[in-house]
């Protein structure tokens, strides 16, 4: 029992460390599947595998994983830290109660069908279960908290962005079978330490990797078409990644953003657009203080992040604005599980948890309503459409729910200055993600947030912008 515990540790461990170094154990996806794999091709094992183990492999994965994010939020919390904390042991227990659900299933469907010695026939089971497990974690594992969807930063996809000619193939095939063909990689190289002979080995090796080599060849075939040179508008849009409150005193706060854009220009002549990250204009309402807009430079195109409130209702808000008026007015069309919203909220059950969660996380800020309305643009000139994508929406989004065409740019402004700085990688991973986006959704994606800010194009390269 102890020889099974430690490959389920060993396990564990290369999935949550493949996402916390990324650029240099990053290859881990390819392979923490295999001592799994091999509890499945030994008849012995395979017997005294279940759910406890299956529960045991994903309390180490998803208390280890998301880690930064959890103790962030705990130290978030204004009151009630010691809700914070077993909200988040809950919260690993949910997770991990669905890692024993697939391990369960796993062990007993392949002892049900006896497929005896038929290595490869067990291997292929094991790999479409566990398929069916990732979908549902990148996809839908958050069913209970009021909306239908996943975890995509901890999808075992997410890792191969580092490299973009890995995931090219996603031009031409959805996520979901991108997914299938490196969990199958993954347990189909266990199979290479059951054959002696070398061709055996060759031979599941390359059949393992070839939907990633054949990704490779053809973004080598397609090179010369991708633009790696900086188009004429990258020098136009330069970023601040700073934040702004001054409670009672927007006004002061309105006249530092307005020397911070001075100093910008003074770097960069060419810039023509600033944007700051989501809710740098911390808690204010331009729309109703429309006078700040006046202390704000009125040749330079400024897109920055607050709120707006209406109807008692508070979004969380994008104001564009230009010669001296505010141009457009778009609010955010998702809220953030705990950031912005209640656990249970929507749901109009468990009303006692979210009183809780109200005066843990919502004492000095609002809670955020979702915009129902289509999603708009920002209108630069005639040659520049900018889409706006505020944070979470492009993290939570499988597809983009706008109107325009595929040759349109997002901005995806973000705000990560609530992690801590145990959590950098999860900011890593917040950048990892608008970059496999711009791949996949074969976009142009300007990516903004308190500490980075990258363009990002539908081949994965990456122009970083100008910022301060």
């Amino acid at each position: 029992m102890l020889f099974i515990y430690l490959l389920l540790t060993i396990s564990a461990l290369s999935y949550t460390f493949a996402f916390m170094f990324l650029s240099v154990t990053w290859p881990l996806v390819f392979i923490f599947l295999i001592p799994i794999s091999h509890l499945i091709v030994n008849k012995n094992l395979l017997s005294k595998i279940s759910f406890k183990e299956g529960f045991f492999w994903g309390t180490i994965a998803f208390s280890l994983q998301p880690i930064g994010t959890y103790y962030s939020v705990i130290k978030m919390a204004e009151n009630y830290k010691i809700f914070a904390l077993f909200m988040v042991i809950f919260l690993i227990i949910y997770q991990a109660f669905y890692s024993g659900l697939w391990i369960f299933t796993a062990s007993k469907t392949i002892d049900l069908i006896n497929l005896k010695d038929k290595n490869i026939s067990k291997i292929l089971s094991l790999a479409i279960i566990t398929w069916i497990y990732f979908c549902f974690v990148q996809n839908y594992i958050l069913w209970p908290f009021g909306r239908l969807e996943g975890l995509f930063l901890s999808s075992p996809i997410l890792p191969l962005a580092i490299q973009p000619k890995l995931i090219y193939m996603l031009h031409y095939i959805k996520k979901e079978l991108l997914l299938f063909f490196l969990i199958s990689c993954s347990c189909l190289l266990s199979l290479i330490f059951t054959y002696k002979k070398i061709l055996f080995k060759l031979t599941i090796f390359l059949l393992a990797f070839s939907p990633f080599i054949i990704s490779s060849l053809i973004y080598s075939y397609n090179k010369k078409y991708i633009s790696n040179y900086k188009k004429e508008w990258f020098n136009k849009i330069s970023s601040i990644s700073k934040a702004y409150y001054n409670p009672g005193n927007n006004k002061k706060s309105a006249k530092e953003i307005a020397q911070e854009i001075k100093r910008l220009k003074e770097q960069n002549n060419l810039t023509q657009i600033i944007l700051f990250p989501e809710s740098a204009f911390f808690l204010c309402d331009l729309n109703q203080e429309r006078s700040l807009i006046k202390y704000l430079d009125k040749d330079i195109h400024i897109i920055i992040g607050g709120i707006r409130k209406k109807n008692d209702k508070v979004y969380n808000t994008l104001y564009h604005i230009y010669g001296g008026k505010i141009e457009n007015i778009f609010n955010k069309r998702h809220s953030m599980l705990l950031t912005e919203r209640g656990v249970f909220r929507e749901l109009n059950i468990f009303s006692y948890i979210d009183k809780i969660v109200q005066k843990s996380y919502f004492q000095s800020r609002p809670i955020i309503k979702p915009s129902n309305k289509e999603r708009m643009s920002f209108n630069i000139d005639r040659n520049l459409q900018l889409i706006p994508y505020i944070c979470s929406e492009v993290f939570f989004n499988n597809y983009p729910d706008d109107n325009f065409q595929d040759d349109s740019t997002i901005i995806s402004l973000c705000n990560d200055s609530w992690l801590e700085p145990c959590a950098k990688y999860i900011q890593n991973l917040m950048v990892l993600a608008n970059k496999f986006k711009a791949i996949y959704w074969r976009r142009y994606i300007i990516y903004v947030d308190y500490s980075s800010s990258y363009i990002f194009d539908k081949f994965g390269n990456q122009h970083k912008l100008i910022n301060i």
